[in-house]
């Protein structure tokens, strides 16, 4: 009896797994993906990571099981890119993926959804603008703090690394920290901390503008007093 429930069970994933790859577009069929990657000044942005990626039937709410990279494609130094890919015949759709900036540069910011390719088989153009940033390192006081760590918030910047504490202040003095920034603007920056295990802290500042290329050192002094629940 225990056999034959295997079986059935075994008999029914693999009929709903074929179900679902006859979805799939068949293996060959080739499309030629282009486009610019642009700052809001029109200027370009060199090396940006175009992927390509697949996916198959299923996943989450019905939006696709990712497959795999298909291929990708760097901007050259216009800020253009251009790929012929092939289907492979394991996905049913492709989507076109731009990278973030990397960690260590940080030189765009911006929306990095994942768009469809929704003409497979011909040639898709996809266009898209980041805001450019630059890096501006900020001299923080914390001479007038007691409570600490601090964990500090920059829209723009890319905070994925907190384990590094590179975004943490975790005693009393003066450090530096880089964070990069859209030129011309008036930025907020927050520090939070934690007074209780019911009860934690925010202080908001606004950074100066910067006025592009180039570091526009600032100095932030954190006080106790700044600091509202």
């Amino acid at each position: 009896m225990k056999k034959l429930l295997l079986l059935t069970l075994f008999v029914v994933c693999f009929s709903c797994e074929d179900d679902d790859n006859k979805y799939n577009l068949k293996a060959g069929i080739a499309t030629k993906i282009s486009g610019e990657i642009t700052d809001e000044e029109n200027k370009p942005f060199v090396n940006v990571r175009i992927l390509v990626n697949e996916y198959k039937k299923g996943g989450v709410m019905g939006m696709g099981e990712f497959v795999k990279i298909v291929d990708s494609v760097f901007t050259n130094s216009e800020g253009k890119y251009e790929k012929t890919f092939y289907t492979t015949g394991a996905g049913r759709e492709y989507r076109l993926s731009i990278t973030g900036a990397p960690i260590l540069t940080q030189d765009y910011f911006g929306d990095v959804r994942d768009v469809v390719i929704n003409n497979i088989g011909k040639s898709f153009t996809y266009n898209h603008s980041f805001i450019r940033l630059y890096p501006c390192d900020i001299t923080i006081n914390t001479e007038n703090t007691t409570i600490f760590p601090l964990l500090i918030s920059q829209g723009t910047t890319n905070m994925n690394h907190y384990q590094n504490n590179d975004y943490q202040i975790l005693e009393k003095g003066i450090v530096t920290k880089r964070f990069y920034l859209a030129k011309n603007f008036f930025q907020p920056i927050d520090f939070y901390r934690t007074v209780s295990s019911t009860k934690s802290q925010r202080a908001s500042y606004i950074l100066e503008p910067i006025k592009g290329a180039g570091n526009y050192p600032q100095v932030l002094r954190i006080e106790d007093k700044d600091f509202k629940d």
